[in-house]
């Protein structure tokens, strides 16, 4: 399912998870305080061009779960 909306868990033992193309345009995740955090994929296609965070660019592949703890909007910008 991670993998489905745009995240892969790199190891059970590290809070970073590798960012992928999501199968899904937008999704919300309601987190166990109802904190919730989006994540949403702009264009279709397989090449992901960028992936911000609370409209801050990530460089790299890597977002953390604290990170996504925040309640924030992923966006995954990708291309044919």
């Amino acid at each position: 399912m991670f993998n489905a909306i745009g995240l892969y868990t790199f190891s059970p033992a590290d809070e970073d998870y590798i960012v992928s193309v999501p199968l899904f345009d937008k999704v919300v995740v309601t987190l166990g305080d109802d904190t919730r955090f989006t994540i949403r994929k702009e264009n279709h296609g397989r090449k992901i061009t960028n992936i911000a965070y609370d409209g801050q660019k990530i460089d790299g592949w890597f977002i953390s779960h604290t990170a996504l703890m925040q309640g924030k909007e992923l966006v995954i910008t990708v291309e044919p």
